[in-house]
């Protein structure tokens, strides 16, 4: 019997051997990349308010997008407000960067903490993004009622770009650009890399 498990064990995949010998099949969960660790940077270049490109301890320059939040483009209005208001959150302030995960443009998506801080967030409640519910299901629960409730209360008061009427979502805003264009927008980030911070 052992001659002939093992002679089927190189002809059948192992969880039809196991099923039909009884057992139940051993299968290794596939190799997957760890999520990065969290590290200490400071900014070297802000994009807009949701994204910019740090420079670590030992020399690295990063480009990081905001997890969870999403705010208005350099094109749209309100974009050079909710740029500055990011800067005055991160300017000469040691960052601690906790990745979450990489995204198409290879930036870090990453929440990120200017000494206790929590930079998006405070984005949010000063009225300067949207929670970004698209991606919410990548925040712990408490983050996730954080960050809603900071939105309700930024639109209930009417702070920053909620003092406009009707303001247009930024993922909105990138859909109609891609439409006129034609094409996809993508960031250029490799060449904020030369650029100082402000």
């Amino acid at each position: 019997m052992n001659l002939i498990a093992a002679l089927l064990a190189l002809i059948v995949p192992a969880a039809a051997l196991a099923q039909w010998t009884g057992t139940q099949p051993s299968i290794e969960a596939p190799n997957r990349p760890e999520r990065e660790v969290p590290f200490q940077a400071r900014i070297q270049h802000l994009s807009d308010g949701d994204s910019f490109v740090v420079r670590t301890e030992d020399g690295r320059r990063i480009p990081v997008r905001l997890s969870a939040i999403d705010a208005p483009e350099k094109s749209q209005l309100f974009g050079d407000i909710a740029r500055r208001s990011l800067l005055s959150l991160v300017e000469g302030k040691p960052l601690t960067v906790i990745p979450v995960k990489r995204d198409p443009y290879g930036r870090t998506v990453a929440r990120v903490l200017a000494g206790e801080t929590d930079v998006g967030l405070e984005q949010v409640r000063a009225g300067m993004a949207w929670h970004y519910k698209r991606y919410e299901s990548e925040q712990a629960p408490r983050e996730r009622r954080e960050y809603a409730r900071a939105e309700q209360q930024a639109r209930d008061t009417g702070l920053g770009l909620w003092a406009q009427p009707e303001p247009m979502p930024p993922w909105r805003f990138r859909e109609q650009q891609r439409r006129r264009h034609g094409t996809a927008l993508v960031p250029s980030v490799y060449a904020l890399f030369s650029q100082p911070a402000g």
